[in-house]
């Protein structure tokens, strides 16, 4: 079944999240503060401890479960410093493993065995530090299934096809030619950049979705030039 609304998308997402694994918290209370966008502080909702001794507190929302967050801020306690904002359109599960803090964002992906969407982990930040110097990495899930040659021409011959308004359907293809471009076809990137002129816009929450994938497809790009 489709995903309709970004509310059904965020459930959905949240609901598998937790079959990923039973969630536990592995963050402590704290009165360290964040730095928020308007320059105010806000107390932490949680730290993350490493083992020199230095701490990362998150600001932010919880959905519904301890590790899970979404509109939040990270924030160096030893020196009141911003490490950034994560949107409110990105579901994250936030862990400290081996001694460093790791966000796994999740995504709505069209690569399932008959190319439907199904939930991905998407991109995995990581935080860590080597001695008292603070690292940041951030990397494109290795493990995310691309299409073969078959199936991406499979998608690129259903886009010639397909004729009318900007429906469901075609916003699961919009989804399946991102995959296709992820996978290597420079055709799919071509009818991917011609979506909007081939396919009347009938709702403005579809030209949102697409703006989504476009962002996606340009964090993939750059994660595969900095390679």
């Amino acid at each position: 079944m489709r995903i309709k609304t970004k509310n059904q998308m965020k459930k959905y997402i949240l609901f598998i999240i937790i079959l990923f694994g039973v969630l536990t918290s592995n963050a402590q209370k704290t009165n360290c503060e964040c730095i928020v966008h308007d320059a105010k502080k806000v107390k932490a909702d949680s730290i993350y401890t490493f083992s020199n001794g230095k701490s990362i507190a998150i600001c932010g929302y919880r959905e519904g479960n301890p590790n899970i967050f979404s509109e939040f801020y990270l924030n160096r306690c030893d020196m009141d410093s911003s490490l950034g904002f994560w949107d409110a359109l990105r579901d994250c599960k936030v862990t400290l493993e081996n001694d460093t803090l790791i966000i796994r964002e999740f995504k709505l992906i069209a690569n399932s065995p008959n190319q439907d969407l199904i939930v991905n982990v998407w991109t995995i930040e990581k935080f860590y530090f080597e001695g008292n110097k603070l690292k940041m990495k951030t990397l494109i899930n290795p493990d995310i299934k691309l299409y073969t040659k078959t199936e991406t021409n499979k998608i690129l011959e259903r886009y010639e096809l397909a004729k009318g308004e900007l429906d469901e359907d075609k916003m699961l293809l919009a989804n399946q030619l991102f995959v296709a471009m992820i996978s290597g076809s420079n055709d799919a990137f071509k009818y991917f950049k011609n979506f909007e002129k081939k396919f009347s816009l009938a709702d403005g929450y579809f030209k949102e979705e697409l703006d989504d994938l476009e962002n996606m497809y340009l964090v993939w790009l750059k994660y595969k030039l900095s390679k």
